[in-house]
This record gives structure tokens, C-alpha cells and sequence, in this order.
């Protein structure tokens, strides 16, 4: 059913329902009535017993109590309703048609102040835009020289950075990770400075899909000679000086595992092969 229940007004979905047998045949659930499948069984079954809800029973002892009355009262009732419904839709229609207008006037009033601040005829012109990069000066830094009082205002500053020495290991596990490394190079290089190791693997890259992968790590120069020395480092690990090479190419890690390459064997047909020089021959003799 896709009429709604007049006491909840909730839509009726259900077969637990009753229709009133009145003047409105409105349609309720039986529990917004009080009633149950067996009363409803029972109405139906008995052609005498008809089922009236609260409404409709009203309008019956109205009916009977003014008999000369009842059909005027109940056009006028009826008459009455439909007077104030038509009254609050125009109300409504009202409201909106004044809405509408002032939207439209206040859209108008943007669009013609918007013409008065362009300069150029509408449409306007879309104009290029220059995406040539301009060269920028070569500035280099400058360090102070003078010495000032320790006792006076003054700004901290962070002394210049150590330069490293950056070697490159490769043929490393998909595994290891960048404390590995610094504990194998601190006691490969028998020292306990700090290492700085850095993992040479894209962000979101999957290491899965990886034969192996590379690390480089920096240690102070005056353990250059030693970090290149072939018999520090145990079998199997291959090294070098560390190159930046992002300049050259967008990035210098480890090649993917290369997949096997499964070829489809080729299909050869004999029906449409032309005829070598050999075979025309033996096909002469034969049909001589």
C-alpha cells in the first residue's frame, strides 16, 4: 500500500492494516488503532459489521442529531478547509514570488557593477601567461667579521656543518634497514661517530618489488681511505664514492626485479607460402 496511516501518518508498508468503512476510507495501522488481525478477520468475514474510525463515528451522531442540517454542515466543513488551504498556498506563492524578485535584482545589480569595474569590451580576452623561467642573480653568502660583546643583545647562530664523506652500498636485503647499515659501518670502519644513513628508496615505493636495495651513509673524511678499502667490508656488499646524479636523471636507486618475458611461439602456415624455385621444378617434372 502506498497510502500513509492517518493516525501516525507514517507510510503503511505492512498487511497489519484496516481501511474505515465511512465517509473518509482512510487507512490505519491496527496497532495505532487498538487492534489485531483477529477483530480484522472478524470484520471481514461479517457482511453486517462495518468498521468506522473515531472521525467518521463523530459525523454519524452529528448526522443524527441534526438530520435536516448534516449535508450542508459537512459541505460547509469540507468548503471551509479547502478555503484555507487555497489561502495559505497563496501566502506561500506570494512569499516566493517576492523572494524571486529580489534575487534576480540583486544578481542584476552584480552583474552590471561588474561590467562598470572591467576595462575591456565582454567577453574578455583571455590573456597568455609567460611561464618562461627568468634567470636569477648568482648571490653568494657573505660571513660576518666583527666580534661582539657575549654580554650585549645578541642572535645564537648554528656553526657550519661538518663535510662528510659519502660512500654507496648496493646488493643490500630488502629487509635491512638504516640501523643495520649504521651498526655494520661503525664496526667495519672501527668507529663510534655518528653514521648518517640514508635509505635510497622512493617514498612510496614498494621495496617488495625490488631484486635489492641501496643505501649511502657519510662519515667525517679522514675515514675516506678506509671506507674505500675492499677488505673492510664483508663479501658480497659492493661499494663506491657517492655520486649525486640527480641533476642527470629524476633518480639513481636499484633496477626493479625483471620479469621473464614468456613468448607465444609463432604459427607457420604452408597454405599461402609462395612457391620456392626448387619446388616450381619438382611440380613441372611431376605434371610433364
Amino acid at each position: 500500500m502506498d497510502s500513509n496511516c492517518y493516525q501516525c501518518s507514517k507510510p503503511i508498508k505492512t498487511i497489519e492494516v484496516i481501511q474505515c468503512n465511512g465517509f473518509c476510507h482512510q487507512s490505519a495501522h491496527l496497532k495505532c488503532v487498538g487492534l489485531i488481525r483477529p477483530h480484522v478477520d472478524f470484520v471481514n468475514e461479517q457482511n453486517n459489521i462495518l468498521w468506522f474510525c473515531d472521525h467518521c463515528i463523530a459525523q454519524l451522531e452529528y448526522i443524527k442529531q441534526n438530520p435536516m442540517k448534516s449535508t450542508q454542515d459537512v459541505v460547509a466543513v469540507f468548503s471551509n478547509a479547502l478555503r484555507e488551504s487555497l489561502g495559505e498556498l497563496k501566502t506561500e506563492l506570494q512569499e516566493t514570488k517576492e523572494l524571486t524578485k529580489t534575487l534576480v535584482d540583486k544578481r542584476q545589480f552584480n552583474d552590471s557593477a561588474a561590467v562598470g569595474r572591467s576595462r575591456t569590451a565582454w567577453p574578455s580576452i583571455k590573456r597568455t601567461r609567460d611561464t618562461t623561467p627568468k634567470p636569477r642573480p648568482d648571490l653568494k653568502l657573505v660571513g660576518g667579521t666583527k666580534s661582539i660583546d657575549l654580554g650585549s643583545a645578541s642572535v645564537e647562530t648554528v656553526a657550519k656543518p661538518t663535510e662528510k664523506f659519502w660512500v654507496y652500498l648496493s646488493r643490500i636485503a630488502r629487509h635491512v634497514t638504516e640501523d643495520d647499515i649504521s651498526e655494520l659501518v661503525k664496526q667495519c670502519l672501527e668507529t663510534t661517530q655518528p653514521v648518517d644513513v640514508r635509505k635510497l628508496v622512493r617514498k612510496d615505493a614498494d621495496v617488495n618489488q625490488y631484486a635489492f636495495i641501496s643505501f649511502k651513509f657519510g662519515v667525517e673524511k679522514d675515514l675516506k681511505d678506509k671506507a674505500l678499502d675492499p677488505s673492510v667490508w664483508p663479501k658480497g656488499i659492493f661499494f663506491r664514492e657517492f655520486e649525486n646524479l640527480r641533476a642527470e636523471r629524476d633518480f639513481w636507486g636499484p633496477a626493479k626485479i625483471p620479469r621473464t618475458e614468456v613468448r607465444t611461439p609463432r604459427m607457420i602456415s604452408t597454405q599461402h607460402q609462395t612457391p620456392t624455385k626448387n619446388c616450381r621444378q619438382r611440380n613441372a617434372r611431376h605434371f610433364a
